[in-house]
């Protein structure tokens, strides 16, 4: 009871420490103390008291919004926004995976050991065309490649069993020819009808290095997720001193508040514009984002 109140305390200091104005100290000291008084009464109006271990509750607390769209409109509204944004029709998400470096729990051997020679668990996220993340699977060990957590996350067998409310194919802009809704990836996952990648960087012809370059411009948005959430959420740049269930705690909290932080008024406080990568319209340069220059990633 005491921990989950906590945790709950914790999240509410969270918001408040992004939204508040720094200037407003009379009304943060306010809010405080009734955070505190609720606090010791055990007033907290939330959905349910979490254990520790109660993983689907304790995401249930911290969803402050559905993540996942689940209905064709809002996938025809993804769609729009990736091909008006970053002109890529018919996608509907960027996926990459993210290590997130943890200390290795006792007797687990090289269970957590990954190819960066650091001990972690996988990240894997779904961006949409504002930098969100649409799904996330996290929690595997770091041994597994991206493509394996693919393989084995919910989203792909809901996708393969038509549950997702995904569109029926379309003919892209001056096409003909109905093609299917893709999300776009690196190297790491396998090519499906569903899932684009770019040619290998070799002979390619003057189409091949077109579709390559918008498919990478599509594709940044996974890796802006990723370097605004370690960029805002510092804890998770470093070596996570915490139990493995622990640490999926910790990273679905930071992305509901990445969210839920991204579409409202504190938007240019949590993610100002210089933050993530900038393309110009008139010269199609891209821009690095400040993230990057803090050697985030």
């Amino acid at each position: 009871m005491a921990l989950a109140r906590k945790r709950k305390a914790v999240v509410a200091f969270m918001i408040l420490e992004l939204l508040e104005d720094p200037n407003d100290r009379v009304k943060r000291g306010k809010t405080r103390e009734w955070l505190k008084e609720r606090a010791e009464k055990g007033m907290f109006q939330t959905i349910i008291q979490l254990s520790l271990q109660d993983t689907p509750a304790f995401k249930e607390m911290m969803r402050m919004s559905r993540i996942m769209p689940s209905s064709e409109q809002e996938w025809l509204q993804i769609a729009k926004q990736f091909k008006d944004k970053w002109n890529f029709p018919n996608c509907l998400g960027a996926i990459d995976g993210k290590h997130i470096t943890l200390q290795p729990p006792p007797n687990s051997g090289s269970h957590y050991y990954n190819y960066k020679h650091t001990h972690s668990i996988v990240l894997l996220a779904i961006a949409g065309p504002d930098c969100e993340a649409l799904y996330a699977d996290v929690g595997t060990n770091g041994r597994v490649s991206d493509g394996g957590v693919w393989n084995k996350c919910s989203f792909l067998k809901a996708l393969e069993g038509n549950k997702l409310g995904i569109p029926p194919s379309t003919p892209l802009p001056q096409g003909i020819h109905p093609l299917p809704y893709v999300i776009v990836g690196d190297n790491a996952f396998a090519l499906k009808k569903f899932l684009m990648k770019p040619f290998p960087q070799q002979n390619l012809s003057v189409d091949k290095r077109v579709y390559n370059y918008k498919l990478s411009r599509a594709r940044r948005l996974s890796e802006n997720l990723f370097g605004i959430l370690i960029n805002r959420w510092r804890a998770l740049k470093n070596v996570l001193l915490l139990p493995p269930a622990s640490i999926e705690f910790l990273v679905m909290a930071a992305l509901t508040l990445h969210n839920f932080l991204k579409k409202g008024p504190s938007r240019s406080i949590y993610c100002p514009p210089d933050l993530v990568d900038y393309e110009d319209p008139r010269t199609g340069t891209v821009y690095p984002g400040q993230w990057r220059h803090d050697g985030i990633l």
